[in-house]
């Protein structure tokens, strides 16, 4: 049962990014001259642009671009990422691009708009499009940068809503900033919803862990330490496994119905 914390949003220009094109800061901080950086057989990898102000706001774009990793895809043809920052370094807009050698075989995938609030370094809010899926993507984020929810909604040829593929995610957090709680739902109104709580107050060193379909506990993980732990499946009917593990080998399993054992097994230890 993995256990992953939620992505965190994108930070102001990568250093990274700059440290792979062999850009220093300073040259795109003041926007002297553009960036260009050719790869050893020639194609154009990366580039910095100084574009005007837009709405008021002065933009600077970068574009990595990679050859496409589609092996359907033919030869020069590529992948380009178009990132936007405003004037105090954000990153305000991704655009993901698909580049062939005719024009009308360009498709502009999808983009990603991020909003902040007043001064904040990280957004609060983000829009992604998908164009060719009718899909669209809303994600609110925690003051430090953590999904707080996702959701996702697809629409028709039409435009009309696909209700039945809704879905939202939500996260919740400790004071330590590790998810406490995901809750996904399915459907509008709920066809499905789904939920992972974790506790880290066990004694294993690991978050104990419970999994609910529709309000009913179905998994439930008890660790004693980091690799021995009690897993409990409950089925419908009253009916419910549980499985004891020492150093991640089973040990034996209980079966009961209401609570009560009906009957159990037991494993012999690996040599």
């Amino acid at each position: 049962m993995g256990f992953k914390h939620a992505p965190k949003v994108p930070r102001v220009l990568p250093a990274l990014l700059l440290c792979a094109a062999a850009v220093s800061a300073q040259d795109f901080m003041d926007g002297r001259r553009n960036q260009l950086l050719f790869d050893e057989s020639g194609p154009l990898r990366f580039s910095v642009q100084r574009q005007g102000a837009s709405s008021g706001i002065e933009l600077d774009v970068v574009n990595v671009i990679a050859p496409s990793k589609e092996k359907t895809r033919q030869q020069g043809e590529s992948d380009v990422v178009r990132r936007f920052y405003d004037g105090r370094r954000r990153l305000v807009r991704e655009e993901h691009w698909h580049m062939a050698r005719r024009s009308d075989k360009c498709v502009f995938s999808d983009e990603i708009v991020y909003i902040y609030d007043g001064d904040a370094e990280l957004p609060s809010s983000s829009l992604q499009r998908y164009f060719a899926d009718n899909k669209q993507v809303q994600r609110l984020y925690t003051g430090q940068g953590r999904l707080l929810q996702e959701c996702t909604s697809f629409t028709d040829s039409s435009g009309a809503p696909l209700n039945d593929r809704a879905l939202r995610v939500d996260w919740a957090y400790d004071s330590e900033n590790r998810v406490t709680e995901r809750t996904e739902v399915t459907g509008i109104p709920a066809l499905l919803t789904k939920s992972e709580v974790y506790k880290y107050d066990g004694a294993g060193g690991r978050p104990d862990y419970s999994y609910y379909e529709n309000g009913k506990i179905r998994i439930r993980i008890v660790y004693s330490d980091r690799s021995s732990y009690v897993q409990t499946t409950y089925f419908d009917d009253g009916y419910s496994v549980e499985a004891s593990y020492a150093h991640g080998i089973k040990q034996q399993e209980r079966y009961l119905l209401h609570g009560r054992e009906i009957r159990q097994g037991f494993y012999e230890k690996a040599q």
